[in-house]
C-alpha cells in the first residue's frame, strides 16, 4: 500500500479505492470531501524509462560514479572549512567502501543522518580530533545532500499535480436542486 499513497513512487499498483458517496443534499460536504479525497488515486503513475539518465538536480537518479564525484567534492569542501590549510586534495574517506559499486544516489536517499556518518567514519582512516571534524564535515555534507532531496522532490511533486490539473480533473462543483444536489466531478 505505501506505493500508492506516496506520490514519488512509481512502482506498479493494483488496488482499488471505493468512495461512498450520498445523494442527499445535507451530505453535500461530506460527499465533496469524500471525492476530493480520492480523485489523486484516479491517476496512473507514469512508467520510469528503463535505465534513467542522472539528473543532476535530483539525487535519486544519480549512478554511482556521479554519487561518489558529488561525496568527493562535498567533502573536500567541507574539511576545508574545518581543516583549514590542510591537503584535502586526498581524502581521508574510502568513498568505494562507503557507497560500494553499484549503489548510487537512491541508496544515499535512504541513509539516516547516523547512519551516513558512521559510515563515513568506518571507511576512515583518521582516528581522534581529526575523526571529529571528519564527523562534522561528513554531518555537513549529509544536511546539503537531504536539502537537494528535499529541493527534487518537492519539484517532482510540483510537476506532478501540475499534469494532473492540465489532464482535465475538475474540481467537485455541487449545486442544490429541491432536496437532491448535482454533483460533477
Amino acid at each position: 500500500m505505501q506505493a500508492l499513497f506516496d506520490l514519488d513512487s512509481r512502482q506498479p499498483t493494483k488496488t482499488i479505492v471505493i468512495a461512498h458517496v450520498s445523494p442527499h443534499i445535507q451530505d453535500a460536504a461530506h460527499s465533496a470531501n469524500t471525492l476530493s479525497y480520492a480523485a489523486p488515486f484516479r491517476s496512473v503513475a507514469p512508467k520510469l524509462a528503463a535505465s534513467p539518465t542522472p539528473n543532476g538536480a535530483d539525487p535519486r537518479s544519480w549512478d554511482h560514479g556521479h554519487s561518489i564525484n558529488y561525496l568527493t567534492r562535498g567533502l573536500q569542501h567541507e574539511l576545508g572549512k574545518v581543516l583549514p590549510g590542510h591537503d584535502v586534495s586526498k581524502l581521508p574517506v574510502d568513498l568505494e567502501a562507503f557507497l560500494p559499486a553499484p549503489r548510487g544516489g537512491l541508496n544515499l536517499c535512504k541513509m539516516y543522518g547516523a547512519e551516513w556518518v558512521s559510515g563515513m567514519l568506518k571507511a576512515s582512516e583518521w582516528e581522534g580530533m581529526k575523526q571529529k571534524r571528519l564527523e562534522k564535515a561528513a554531518f555537513a555534507v549529509y544536511v546539503a545532500f537531504s536539502e537537494r532531496l528535499r529541493v527534487a522532490r518537492t519539484q517532482g511533486r510540483k510537476e506532478l499535480f501540475t499534469r494532473a490539473d492540465q489532464s482535465g480533473y475538475r474540481k467537485l462543483t455541487c449545486r442544490a436542486s429541491g432536496s437532491n444536489a448535482d454533483c460533477n466531478l
